[in-house]
This record gives structure tokens, sequence and C-alpha cells, in this order.
């Protein structure tokens, strides 16, 4: 009996093990998710200034050197 006890602790203590991995492998996830939204903001505004600031030295002309 004592070794079927003993298996049988041995394996919830590796189902835990393995839904605590889990567990941490969702969050990382989420905030993975997280950091991507914040990036996809971060270059949809870079993209808008630049296109701003295209706009605004679109007006001035340089003359070229010969």
């Amino acid at each position: 009996m004592s070794g079927s006890a003993a298996d049988a602790e041995e394996q919830r203590t590796g189902i835990e093990q393995v839904d605590a991995a889990l567990g941490m492998m969702d969050s990382i996830t989420q905030q993975n998710a997280a950091l991507v939204e914040q990036a996809s903001a971060a270059a949809q505004l870079l993209d808008e200034q630049s296109r701003d600031l295209t706009r605004q030295v679109a007006v001035f002309r340089v003359g070229g050197v010969v």
C-alpha cells in the first residue's frame, strides 16, 4: 500500500508543478499580448507623427548647389 500512496503523492506533486507552470505561461502570454498592443499603438502614433512632420517639412524648398 505504501508504494501506491507514494506513487499517488508523486503524481499529485507532478500535476501541481505542471499546473503552476501552465499558470505562469498563461500570465506571461497575457503580458506579452499587452506589450504587443502597446507596441502597435506606439507604432501607429509614430506613423501619424511622421506623416505630420512630412507635411510640415514639405513647405520648405532647398535650392540645389551646382
